[in-house]
């Protein structure tokens, strides 16, 4: 019987096994639980300055399909929602 495959973080240089999926715009992000958790805390962050923060703010930076970063949007509208002008 296979061995079950163990999706790795998707951020560069982490070795760590996924515990979440994340989907953005279409494309699965596997993070482990640091990264995962690093997210949470810069979208709380956001949600105490700014009064909201939702998934939409979210701009990862992938470099030959390895995330460097997800960056914030910082300012007080979601990024995407208003891209459309």
């Amino acid at each position: 019987m296979a061995k079950p495959r163990i999706e790795l973080c998707s951020y560069k240089d982490c070795v760590e096994a996924a515990t979440y999926i994340l989907e953005l715009d279409g494309r699965r992000y596997a993070l482990c639980r640091s990264h995962y958790r690093e997210l949470l805390r810069r979208l709380e962050e956001k949600a105490a300055e700014y009064g909201k923060a939702n998934l939409l703010d979210l701009d990862p930076k992938e470099v030959e399909g390895v995330v460097r970063s997800i960056r914030i949007n910082r300012d007080s509208s979601s990024g995407r929602e208003n891209a459309s002008t």
